[in-house]
């Protein structure tokens, strides 16, 4: 067991450097909402202030909002998740204003880092400059398997993912990796898409 689980890591390394995280290019239109697929429902503690042993869901977060979901593991997946932001510093984006929201999941690769992240909350919540993305902010390690990533694509730790997913907890457009320019500007225009179809749905 031990043999394999380090044959996976050195496999993650390698792919890593190879692709530099961009496990595959994210598609130029996004889904239609009937063929879309749920975002799993990941449970976990967030950094919220006097709230961090509390578990919660994602899915009680994302229902009835647009939202821009990044998940990473480790630096180098942030950092690839805040390269599809414009200033490519979300800590200063104010979400709520703009109609949408951000929800961050970081999922810690084994009970150790998990203890490391939530030692550092008061640094995220730092980072972090609108008080309501610290109940947004989730530490996600138990019941995340394998199985689940694949799912995802999330083949490879190292990398970062951004999901865009609708006010149904539907995933309709999916990234990772750096941000080409163009991936950017379909994220947002995206966004601006699936704001307008909620609107519209509610008419």
């Amino acid at each position: 067991m031990s043999a394999e689980i380090a044959k996976s890591q050195y496999e993650d390394v390698y792919k890593f450097r190879d692709t530099k995280g961009k496990m595959f290019v994210a598609p130029g239109a996004y889904f239609r909402k009937d063929k879309a697929l749920y975002m799993p429902n990941f449970v976990g503690r967030t950094v919220e202030k006097g709230k961090e042993k509390e578990f919660r869901a994602t899915t009680d977060v994302l229902k009835g909002k647009v939202s821009v979901v990044r998940i990473a593991s480790y630096l180098s997946g942030e950092n690839h998740t805040n390269s599809y932001f414009r200033d490519g510093e979300t800590g200063n984006t104010a979400d709520e204003s703009t109609g949408f929201q951000i929800v961050d999941i970081n999922l810690p690769d084994n009970w150790a880092t998990e203890i490391l992240v939530r030692w550092h909350a008061n640094k995220i919540r730092g980072e972090l400059k609108d008080p309501a993305r610290h109940g947004r902010y989730f530490i996600a390690r138990k019941g995340v398997t394998k199985e689940l990533k694949d799912q995802l694509f999330m083949t490879n730790k190292y990398t970062g993912y951004v999901f865009l997913v609708d006010q149904d907890c539907k995933i309709r457009w999916a990234a990772c990796g750096n941000a080409t320019d163009e991936e950017r500007a379909s994220l947002w225009k995206f966004v601006a898409a699936l704001q307008r179809e909620g609107a519209a749905s509610k008419m």
